[in-house]
């Protein structure tokens, strides 16, 4: 009982990771923020509670409590959304915090390296700076998302080089 109630939490713990990151991210982008990669290691930075590379049997134990949240042992569909929304709350603030260089709080122009009429979109009081709010947002509004990880290097890659010139 004990070995089937371990696969059980493993299951629903990958499962619940599997699908919020197979949904739609910002700007209708696949896979959302946050667990990418083929090395494990999304899943790493959201499990392995001690960073000590490895998951435990004991840290998925954890996770399943932490979404089981009326401890009934049972993971209800409502639990399941709710927990996949903190995932990409989480997911969402990291990759603020990347691209919201000077630590502020917003993204001014200069840090977001994207094209301006998407900054411009996303800057919903146009105040000229993005607030995580405005951010998280974005991705709720159809086609003004904020760039993905990889556009975002691409294009700061691509503004370095521009200024060396």
């Amino acid at each position: 009982m004990k070995t089937l109630t371990i696969i059980t939490v493993i299951a629903v713990a990958l499962l619940t990771v599997a699908v919020a990151f197979a949904q739609d991210g910002p700007g209708g982008r696949r896979g959302g923020p946050g667990v990418r990669g083929r090395d494990g290691g999304g899943l790493l930075r959201l499990f392995d509670a001690d960073k000590d590379g490895k998951i435990t049997q004991a840290e998925w134990i954890a996770v399943f409590k932490k979404i089981d949240e009326n401890g009934d042992g049972v993971l209800s569909s409502k639990e399941i959304a709710k927990s996949q929304e903190q995932v990409r709350e989480e997911a969402r603030k990291r990759f603020f915090d990347r691209i919201d260089t000077d630590g502020n709080g917003t993204i001014s122009k200069e840090e977001f390296r994207g094209p301006a009429e998407r900054f411009d979109r996303i800057d919903a009081d146009g105040n000229g700076a993005i607030t995580p709010e405005e951010f998280g947002n974005a991705g709720r509004r159809e086609g003004a998302g904020p760039v993905s990880e990889k556009e975002h290097k691409k294009e700061k890659k691509g503004a370095e080089h521009d200024k060396a010139e």
